[in-house]
């Protein structure tokens, strides 16, 4: 028997036998022709893939094709370089039912209107049409048209005429102005639009040139209360800089909740507006 203690020692004169043994064994016990079987094939196959070492057809076997589609593409964007994707006009728009139910609200004094239950079950149809002159001018045009159908089903004489006529039923054209392009750095849009000045969520302060529509406030989003007004707006840019200069000749006051409405500040007509004449004149 061999002792465990040993084993380490005899496993390391084995393996150094074999290592001598390998490195002084003669030429002839790897023969040339060995190597030749082993690596037989790989040089012919080289040579008839790339003819004669040139591998410029076989990967042009592999990319066939490709040069031929971006040629195609090439004439095609040169064919289409003078034509405008732009079609002569464009129509979008939207259908929006609306509906609110008041669930806690007190019982109405006598005499007035009962806003407790459903009071709105409104359909709203939105259009906007552009007219594409060319790349360069535009002529854009939105309207809408609504119907509440709640007054009906409550019954219309339960109802102010003022609250009928302004909450009941709308047709109303929206936006209708001009927008071109004067030169590479002056722009130009003339007719009712809407402008914003500065960004908020519901506070107003430097976006006030545009009245608001106040029928039901805290319920729509203020980018739907802004009304358009008639205007002429020239942009003129500088760089990073836009230069805004407005003229508005038309005088256009908020539309504020009826008398007699939910959101009436007063059961009682507000006091007579009167309005200044449109135009550019102080008269």
């Amino acid at each position: 028997m061999i002792n465990s203690k040993k084993r380490p020692f005899l496993g390391s004169i084995l393996l150094s036998f074999c290592l001598t043994l390998f490195f002084a064994s003669p030429p002839s016990l790897f023969a040339e022709e060995n190597y030749d079987d082993v690596l037989g094939g790989f040089e012919k196959e080289t040579v008839e893939e790339g003819q004669n070492g040139d591998d410029s057809d076989a990967y042009g076997d592999v990319l066939g094709g490709f040069e031929e589609g971006d040629n195609q593409a090439v004439a095609s964007a040169e064919e289409d370089s003078g034509k405008s994707d732009t079609p002569f006009y464009e129509l979008r728009g939207f259908l929006h039912l609306g509906t609110s139910y008041n669930f806690s609200h007190h019982a109405p004094e006598a005499g007035k209107t009962d806003y407790r239950g459903l009071q709105k079950l409104q359909t709203k149809l939105n259009l906007e049409l552009d007219i594409n002159f060319n790349e360069s001018w535009k002529l854009r045009s939105s309207g809408l048209a609504f119907y509440d159908s709640a007054y009906a089903l409550h019954g219309r004489k339960n109802y102010t005429d003022q609250v009928l006529q302004f909450n009941e039923s709308e047709l109303r054209l929206y936006n209708l102005y001009l927008l071109g392009t004067l030169s590479s750095s002056v722009d130009v849009r003339i007719g009712r639009q809407i402008v914003v000045w500065g960004k908020s969520e519901n506070l107003r302060v430097a976006d006030v040139l545009n009245p608001m529509d106040f029928r039901e406030p805290g319920l729509t989003d203020i980018k739907d209360l802004r009304l358009p007004v008639t205007m002429g707006k020239l942009d003129y840019y500088i760089g990073h800089w836009d230069l805004s200069a407005i003229v508005i000749p038309e005088i256009r006051f908020n539309i504020n909740a009826p008398a007699g409405s939910d959101f009436a500040i007063s059961s009682t007509p507000l006091p007579y507006e009167e309005q200044p004449p449109n135009g550019l004149s102080r008269a």
